[in-house]
């Protein structure tokens, strides 16, 4: 139980993260992206890439929530971290290379 509210209050600063991104607030991307985006496509980038941070947090809460609620997460929460992951990590490769020219 303790771990589950650890990973909640731990997941509500990237909740917070992803927020900011999704306002145009992209200082929590790594700085070599950062310098390759332009101020003109920096606010859609930082939408994509919240996006992105609030579905794979989202996610993570939502297993946590659920692990707390039944007792024991049920083999479902995996595969709802799984997909939202992967659907985060297909967002995010779409964001880098429509706004960033590429992964690197």
């Amino acid at each position: 139980m303790l771990v589950n509210v650890i990973i909640i209050i731990l997941t509500v600063f990237f909740i917070r993260n992803g927020i900011d991104n999704l306002k145009g607030n992209i200082d929590s991307v790594h700085r070599y992206n950062r310098r390759r985006i332009t101020e003109e496509t920096r606010p859609k980038y930082g939408k994509l890439i919240g996006i992105s941070t609030l579905i794979c947090a989202g996610s993570v809460i939502l297993c946590a929530i659920l692990d707390l609620v039944y007792g024991e997460l049920p083999e479902i929460g995996g595969w709802i971290v799984l997909i939202a992951i992967a659907v985060s990590i297909v967002i995010m490769i779409y964001a880098q290379f429509k706004y960033n020219k590429g992964i690197f």
